[in-house]
C-alpha cells in the first residue's frame, strides 16, 4: 500500500485553503486520512459477474461504471466481495447462501428437520453354551416279570392223637390199659415256589411339559447407529 503523504494544507469545497502550521493538528488529520483509506465500506449491489480472485474493474453499480477503491464491498447475487488495493482483486468473504432472508434478520425462530436416515443397530453374536438343570415332570409305570421253580408239597391235614395210658388198682391187683391214639393225616398236595429262575422289569414314562429357568448372557457386540444426512431446509417465520 502506498504511504500516506504529509499534509500541510486542506482545501474545502468552497475553495478555501487552510494552512496547517500546528504539528499536532497535522498529525491528527494524517491519522484520520489513513484510517479512512483503510476502512471497509459497503458500496452497493453490482450486476457485473464477480468470483473470488476476479480482477474486474471497473464494475457496474446502479447502472453506472464504478472504479473500486481499497476496502470497497459489493454484493453480487448471494455473495459479498471486498476489493484488495494490494492485489487489485476481488475477494469473496461472505455469502447469504441458503440463509436467504435469514441473513438480514436480527433474530429468527423456526423449526429444522434434518434430512437423512439413521441406521438400525445390529447385534453380532457368537454361540454360547448354557447349562440348565431340570426335573422331568410325569409318571413312571413299571411291570415286573418273574419266573419261579416249583414243586408239589403234601401238607399235614391233621396231627392225630397221642396214646392214652390208663391204670386202675383193685385190692392188690394193678390193671393197666392204654389207647394207642391216631396217626397224622395227609392233606391235598399243593405246588409251592422253591427258587427264582429269572426276573425282569419293563417301564413306561408318561411326561408333561417342563419349564427350565437359567441365566444367559449373550456374547457379541452391538453396532452403533449412524446418521447419513443430506442438506435440509430451514423454515424461518
Amino acid at each position: 500500500m502506498p504511504s500516506t503523504p504529509v499534509l500541510s494544507t486542506m482545501t474545502l469545497p468552497t475553495g478555501t485553503v487552510y494552512q496547517f502550521k500546528d504539528l499536532t493538528a497535522r498529525q491528527l488529520i494524517e491519522d484520520l486520512t489513513g484510517a479512512v483509506s483503510g476502512a471497509v465500506h459497503y458500496v452497493d449491489e453490482t450486476t457485473t459477474p464477480l468470483t473470488d480472485g476476479a480482477t474486474t474493474s471497473p464494475i457496474t453499480v446502479d447502472g453506472k461504471s464504478y472504479t473500486p477503491h481499497a476496502g470497497d464491498v459489493v454484493a453480487y447475487g448471494e455473495n459479498e466481495f471486498i476489493w484488495s488495493e494490494v492485489s487489485h482483486k476481488w475477494r469473496e468473504f461472505g455469502s447469504t447462501g441458503s440463509l436467504k432472508a435469514l441473513a438480514f434478520k436480527d433474530s429468527a425462530s423456526g423449526t429444522f428437520t434434518p434430512a437423512g436416515t439413521v441406521s438400525q443397530p445390529t447385534f453380532t453374536g457368537t454361540e454360547k453354551q448354557v447349562s440348565v438343570k431340570g426335573t422331568p415332570a410325569g409318571t413312571v409305570a413299571v411291570q415286573l416279570n418273574i419266573a419261579l421253580s416249583k414243586t408239589n408239597v403234601t401238607p399235614i391235614d391233621g396231627v392225630g392223637t397221642l396214646p392214652n395210658l390208663q391204670f386202675s388198682v383193685t385190692g392188690e391187683n394193678l390193671s393197666i390199659s392204654w389207647d394207642a391214639g391216631t396217626l397224622p393225616t395227609k392233606g391235598t398236595a399243593v405246588s409251592v415256589a422253591t427258587d427264582v429262575d429269572s426276573a425282569s422289569a419293563t417301564g413306561t414314562f408318561t411326561g408333561s411339559e417342563m419349564t427350565s429357568t437359567g441365566a444367559h448372557t449373550p456374547e457379541g457386540t452391538v453396532s452403533q447407529p449412524t446418521f447419513t444426512g443430506s442438506q435440509g431446509n430451514v423454515t424461518v417465520s
